[in-house]
């Protein structure tokens, strides 16, 4: 029995000491090897943790007396051995193992486990389970503490089946095993991201009679919730529901919180109904989880009823609890219930935080309502809260919905003169906002302080000043931006194609829109309908009817949708070809392919048939417009009658009178 240090024989008597001579005799031909030698030395050096107690004291003491070579048997082998596990020293614990060997010292299996046990605790679990086979020379056969350390140590997601294998193991060796080893095991699995083998360890547990309890049902939730498992997690909550001793709050939230993530807040809203059926009281994380997958869903009514429901004096609000509602406004661009939430939550001696006032400035989007995320952004400075990025851009984004480049660059404006860095999403909206401004000379200067900004740059940053110039007329400098994505290593879209062929477009320049177009056949860039359309416009201004008719077929061999767009500029193109037949097959083609012609489409035909003398065909056009309902006004039928009169008076006043006659009746009897 070790106290303070000194070893007391079991009946109180102390053990005779050995002359000093027998113990020098015995160090010298007891004398470590070298290897050993060295290993303890490096063992020494290692760093040693602090150890509360004295169970740092009892592991010295032990070695010092195994050194004298007193009571070196079995029992004294494996009390120091124990004592080292106490304290973590598992270099130490081996080496005593190694010694017993070395001294032909009998070991047994409380040995092994000792030495186990401290590897286990320093999450050595490679030499946890090399013990394992020296103990089967041994002919020592593991017992439960054995197999439950060595599981223990494989508590991890890198060796879960090492656990799993043991555990298998010991279950066909007849060795109970406790529910903390089962836990530690399906934690593992749970780590690892295997849900299945964990709840297939639940089910083995039942198997076997053993015991489990909530923190099994726990541990099974959390690996269905990592592998976002909803129906499972459910199946779990329902078989615990049936057993008081099994079920808790922990599950529970984890099964709202996984079908909040899987994106059902309809069962969330029942699983909070039926927890006061389960007996359970509902906590802070409960109702988060609920609004959040309201949030998720974008049911912003439903949200604000689970925060009305939080009437349990228990349960305070959060600025979590009030931010996840202010999101789901947000959502659905109920700035109006938004604003009503932030001003609850003074009321509440909450303080907002900054996500509270942003997900408030986003659902200010629409037309109209920048005002509104301006004042807010100057009433922050009146709080607590000071505005970060994230509030920046979202004022910023709503100035760009707006159309208002001024109120995005004076605001990217302050942000620089109180040193808050700029990323390349706010900088991307003010482009865009000059972009829609028409602002072409004000995104080229973003652009380039940008750079000077080192920020690095995207697609979308490209594409708006692209789309910027193209609306300015600028198509070289269109051009030249688009070059410049090839030089900084940045991926050209469909959108930046699209919008360089568009300023090729206005400006009639088809032979390089047809190159662009070209090109992104060779780069495999996916065309859309915008980009045909652009394509056949510009074919049209350039008198290239056999090229718009080309893009129009290719457009319906790739399954591209053929818009009212594309075929009034195809009929464009023929109308200034003086194809007036092309250009009554192409009408007749978009009523087979269920699209309504329009004024553009009945205009450009008549004026084809009009060049071609075809008067006849243009009258029939005209009665055609005024059966469909096309026209909307008389000045639309005397434009066209403008045209055709200079070649038949008598037949297009004639026409005019009883068009006039027919409209007029039609507006008294309230079809018009």
């Amino acid at each position: 029995m070790l106290r303070g240090g000194q070893l007391q024989a079991s009946s109180g008597t102390a053990a005779p000491r050995r002359p000093a001579t027998a113990v020098r005799g015995c160090r010298q031909c007891c004398a470590p090897l070298p290897a050993e030698a060295a290993g303890a030395a490096a063992a020494d050096q290692l760093p040693q943790p602090k150890y509360r107690g004295g169970g740092r004291l009892e592991a010295l003491g032990l070695e010092a007396l195994l050194s004298e070579r007193m009571h070196a048997n079995t029992i004294t082998y494996n009390a120091s051995i124990s004592a080292n596990a106490k304290c973590s020293r598992w270099q130490q614990a081996l080496g005593l193992v190694s010694k017993m060997e070395l001294y032909q010292t009998q070991r047994d299996v409380i040995t092994y486990n000792a030495c186990n046990s401290a590897c286990q605790k320093a999450r050595q679990w490679e030499c946890c389970l090399a013990l394992l086979p020296k103990m089967a020379t041994e002919s020592l056969i593991p017992d439960c503490i054995t197999y439950s350390v060595c599981i223990q140590a494989c508590e991890s997601k890198d060796t879960w089946q090492l656990g799993v294998v043991l555990l298998m193991r010991a279950a066909m060796q007849t060795i109970s095993v406790n529910t903390t080893i089962h836990n530690s095991c399906i934690s593992a699995c749970s780590e690892a991201g295997h849900w299945q083998m964990a709840l297939s360890l639940l089910s083995f547990m039942n198997k076997l009679d053993v015991y489990s309890n909530s923190f099994t049902y726990i541990v099974c939730a959390e690996a269905c919730a990592k592998a976002k498992q909803w129906q499972p997690a459910l199946a779990l909550l329902a078989s615990a529901s049936s057993n008081e001793r099994l079920m808790s709050l922990i599950t529970c939230n984890i099964c709202i919180s996984t079908c909040a993530n899987a994106g059902y807040w309809q069962t969330t809203l029942t699983l909070l109904s039926q927890t006061a059926t389960m007996r359970i009281s509902s906590d802070l994380f409960t109702y988060n989880g609920c609004i959040d997958a309201c949030d998720k869903g974008k049911h912003w009514k439903a949200a604000l009823e689970v925060l009305g429901q939080m009437s349990n004096p228990q349960v305070r609000l959060s600025t979590i609890t009030f931010g996840s509602s202010i999101h789901a406004c947000s959502n659905s661009a109920c700035w109006l219930s938004a604003l009503c939430l932030l001003a609850r939550m003074a009321p509440c001696k909450i303080e907002p935080s900054s996500l509270c006032y942003e997900a408030c400035m986003n659902s200010m989007q629409k037309p109209g309502e920048w005002r509104q995320a301006g004042r807010l952004l100057s009433s922050m400075k009146s709080h607590v809260v000071k505005p970060d990025q994230r509030t920046y851009g979202a004022c910023i984004s709503a100035s760009e919905n707006n159309g208002l480049w001024q109120q995005a660059t004076g605001l990217l404006s302050l942000m620089s003169i109180t040193q808050m860095v700029s990323d390349v999403i706010i900088c991307s909206s003010c482009i865009t906002a000059c972009e829609k401004g028409g602002q072409w000379h004000g995104a080229m200067r973003l652009l380039k302080d940008m750079l000077t900004w080192a920020i690095d740059l995207d697609a979308i940053t490209y594409n708006a000043c692209v789309s910027a110039c193209e609306k300015g007329g600028n198509w070289e400098i269109a051009l030249a931006v688009f070059v410049e994505m090839n030089t900084r290593a940045i991926r050209k879209d469909t959108i930046s194609h699209s919008a360089c062929i568009s300023a090729c477009e206005k400006s009639g320049r088809w032979e390089t829109a047809l190159s662009i177009f070209a090109r992104m056949t060779q780069e495999k860039i996916a065309k859309d309908s915008i980009t045909y359309n652009a394509c056949i416009s510009a074919c049209e201004k350039g008198i290239q009817w056999q090229a718009a008719m080309t893009l129009l077929e290719e457009m319906a061999s790739q399954k591209v949708e053929q818009t009212t767009i594309s075929y009034n500029a195809c009929i464009s193109a023929c109308e200034k070809a003086s194809c007036w037949q092309l250009a009554l097959c192409l009408l007749g083609r978009m009523r087979l392919s269920a699209l309504q012609p329009d004024e553009v489409s009945y205009n450009a035909v008549v004026s084809a048939c009009e060049q071609s003398d075809q008067v006849v065909h243009a009258m029939h056009m005209l009665w055609q417009m005024q059966d469909e309902g096309t026209a909307q006004s008389l000045p639309s039928y005397l434009w066209s009658l403008s045209r055709l009169g200079a070649r038949k008076p008598r037949i297009i006043q004639s026409t005019a009178e009883e068009i006039a006659l027919l409209m007029t009746e039609d507006k008294c009897s309230g079809k018009r």
